[in-house]
């Protein structure tokens, strides 16, 4: 198993990365092309019937845009020629808020939770009260307060305000971390932007790309609180 490391950077740096217990080799996401085996899932995903969300059934067809889209936000690897295998999660995902929790970073936590079940099918994600049971843990507050809640991301959050650290292996997400720094970042609409970037990533599209300004995945700095037509394509293909 491979430890790999995956950076996305806005004016605020925001830093994520993936990590296995064995090895410690770092390597960042970078554009690469499409492996065949997701191709062919993805022309099978556009005539195939799908539930999405609440029970509802659509045929899943994706545009050429967001195939094309949906290969730079989830596959690469900047400081290797290997190409890294696409991960996400295979089962439900429990969520633990740890840390401080405004209210109105809960109820957008909420908001993004409801969302995203509406546009995945195949697994269900959930806010929790019991840390021990937590497939993501989500803290709100200093980078000090994460540094000494998550060793692994000392370093990494001196000038960055978002972060995501996630486990498993080559093809699966086992356990994550993620925070919000709200001590650096005080505008509200920032914050609720980073929440809803750091999270979207964590999914298993870590990358960032220039190409849609409106895109929760854009590179440059946003404070974008929806997620884009694109975005919904890119999330639904990756698990639908």
């Amino acid at each position: 198993m491979k430890k790999f490391l995956v950076v996305s950077i806005t004016i605020f740096s925001i830093y994520c990365f993936f990590v296995n217990s064995d090895v410690n080799k770092g390597m960042r996401h970078e554009f690469s092309e499409l492996k065949d085996e997701v191709s062919e899932e993805i022309k099978r995903s556009a005539n195939e019937d799908n539930s999405v969300g609440g029970g509802n059934t659509q045929v899943m067809e994706f545009s050429d845009e967001a195939k094309e889209y949906f290969n730079k936000v989830a596959y690469g690897s900047e400081f290797s020629n290997e190409e890294s295998s696409n991960r996400k999660w295979e089962q439900d995902i429990s969520i633990y808020v740890k840390g401080q929790k405004p209210d109105y970073l809960m109820s957008e936590l909420k908001s993004i939770v409801k969302e995203l079940n509406g546009l995945i099918s195949t697994i269900n994600i959930e806010i929790i009260t019991n840390e021990s049971e937590a497939d993501i843990v989500v803290f709100f507050g200093s980078a000090q307060g994460y540094n000494e809640y998550d060793s692994r991301s000392i370093g990494y959050t001196d000038h960055n305000q978002g972060l995501f650290i996630l486990s498993g292996n080559d093809t699966e997400l086992t356990y994550g971390t993620m925070y919000v720094d709200t001590q650096r970042t005080t505008d509200i609409d920032a914050q609720k932007h980073l929440l809803r970037e750091e999270l979207t990533q964590s999914l298993g599209l870590p990358n960032d790309s220039y190409d849609y300004p409106e895109s929760i995945f854009y590179q440059g700095w946003t404070q974008t609180t929806e997620y884009s037509d694109i975005d919904k394509e890119v999330i639904q293909m990756l698990y639908n």
